[in-house]
């Protein structure tokens, strides 16, 4: 860069070579990258190694990625819920039980997942179990169908990081009610035949959801375009644009 294009890296060309060596599984190299740059990196560096920790599962990394940024950035629950999602996925409970209440201690709220979807020219936005929009008995009607519908072409419920069954709400419940999903029945429900949906969420997507995606454009015969927080997932012919790394 500096050589042949007389670029200066900057910090956002860090922060991808971290990612890229995390793609690649190379999670040795990406952590010693980052822990050698020539200024003391910042959260923005660490972020794409937790994620890249997740992906190849990598629990022991990830604790020392996830420590460095709560170092960073204390205020932040986001690293929190990544580490608790992994303990979860690892069957350690007890470890997920004390991030729970370490975050209830310490006052630090994960903000409510919303996801939204504009139809006729109007936003319509949507909550986990959500029952405030006038259309939401159409909306679980014909999420409830299509889930019928995509179980018999090979999707299972994925309800491993589901730690506690509410009150009246079974695991899979608290999995197939999600926000995103709420707003992609909605948009199937009204745009046109064959329009494709495209939908918002404030949150990274969940691995339910996204893998109940790539089921649903074989059923309803239209692509979905999700935006999460962290990227876009283009689902057609049961793939992801995202090649499952997020």
């Amino acid at each position: 860069m500096i050589r042949d294009y007389e670029i200066i890296p900057e910090e956002s060309h860090f922060s991808c070579m971290v990612d890229l060596l995390g793609r690649a599984g190379r999670l040795e190299e990406a952590k010693d990258f980052a822990s050698n740059l020539p200024f003391k990196p910042k959260a923005s560096i660490w972020r794409p190694l937790l994620a890249a920790c997740r992906s190849h599962r990598n629990l022991k990394m990830a604790e020392f990625v996830a420590e460095r940024i709560m170092k960073l950035e204390p205020g932040d629950p986001t690293v929190h819920i990544t580490l608790s999602n992994m303990y979860a996925e690892s069957g350690r409970w007890g470890d997920v039980e004390k991030i729970r209440k370490l975050l209830k201690l310490s006052e630090l709220k994960k903000e409510p997942g919303c996801s939204w979807i504009e139809v006729g020219n109007a936003m319509h936005r949507f909550y986990s179990r959500d029952m405030k929009h006038t259309e939401m008995p159409k909306v679980y009607g014909k999420l409830n169908d299509l889930v019928k519908q995509i179980k018999d072409i090979g999707y299972a419920t994925d309800t491993s990081l589901v730690l506690h069954q509410g009150v009246g709400v079974s695991k899979e419940e608290q999995v197939l009610y999600h926000s995103e999903n709420l707003a992609v029945c909605f948009g199937l429900l009204n745009l046109p035949t064959g329009k494709p949906i495209r939908v918002f969420k404030n949150l990274r997507v969940c691995q339910d959801s996204h893998t109940a995606m790539k089921f649903i454009p074989e059923i309803s015969k239209r692509d979905i375009v999700l935006r999460d927080n962290y990227r876009f997932h283009h689902f057609k012919q049961g793939c992801c644009s995202c090649g499952d790394y997020w």
